[in-house]
């Protein structure tokens, strides 16, 4: 039994490569760190528990791929769920707990911190604020979110941030428009596409660069960048989408 606990890593060169916002790990379990986010991957063997911990920040857990846990609560109660591919889940800060993968298989999942507090956390399609009803602006979008080529349904916000889901049809894209704030865009498992990226750089010359991006990786463009997304594989591509509103 094995836990390959995840560490965090720094965002530091802006070059054209950068801008490209695909940030690899130099380990296997970080992605990327930021002033607004930290993004790891947590891999868990079959049978293997995490050591206890308490989250500092409120954040967004997306398994990448399905399994079963349990959630252990410090006085020893324990929660055995079962987790759906891609189901997106908000925790709030103060959690302190423990996971114990229940399945027969590795159990793997990224985590959201959003490092900024958040206030007013509420639910628009999807259902991640326990106790809400949902307050969806497109409901036929929600219910069947690949009926059209590029669709990008709100799952939750804040009065901070909104965190939504990108599905993209095989051979469509999607745009970014270039913003004071770049939203952060993590991929889910299955997705096989690439990430398009073009900075102005000094002097008016525009930058571009083009690199994969598949479930697990995430983007973190440098702010008034232009990315686009395009689904180069053979089925649906899904995405998380965090935007700061502030």
């Amino acid at each position: 039994m094995r836990y390959r606990p995840p560490a965090v890593a720094a965002v530091t060169a802006v070059t054209v490569l950068v801008a490209v916002g695909l940030c690899r790990a130099q380990a296997p379990d970080v992605v990327l760190a930021n002033e607004q986010v930290l993004v790891r991957r947590l891999i868990l063997e079959p049978g293997a528990t995490t050591p206890k911990h308490t989250h500092d920040h409120d954040h967004i857990t997306v398994p990448l791929g399905g399994g079963k846990i349990a959630v252990v609560a410090p006085d020893g109660v324990e929660q055995r769920q079962t987790v759906a591919d891609g189901a997106i889940r908000f925790v709030p800060s103060g959690v302190t707990h423990t996971l114990r993968n229940l399945g027969d298989a590795v159990f793997r999942a990224v985590t959201i911190d959003l490092l900024a507090p958040q206030t007013g956390a509420r639910n628009r399609c999807g259902a991640l604020v326990a106790g809400q009803k949902a307050d969806c602006p497109d409901k036929g979008a929600a219910a069947s979110p690949k009926k059209k080529g590029d669709t990008m349904v709100p799952q939750m916000e804040t009065d901070q941030t909104l965190m939504s889901l990108l599905t993209l049809a095989p051979g469509a894209s999607h745009a970014f428009k270039p913003a004071a704030s770049s939203p952060l865009v993590v991929a889910l498992q299955g997705t096989s596409a690439t990430a398009v990226v073009e900075l102005t750089l000094a002097g008016g010359a525009v930058g571009r660069g083009e690199r994969p991006i598949e479930g697990g990786d995430a983007l973190c463009p440098p702010p008034r960048t232009g990315v686009t997304l395009n689904n180069t594989g053979p089925t649906f591509a899904r995405f998380i989408v965090v935007a700061f509103t502030r």
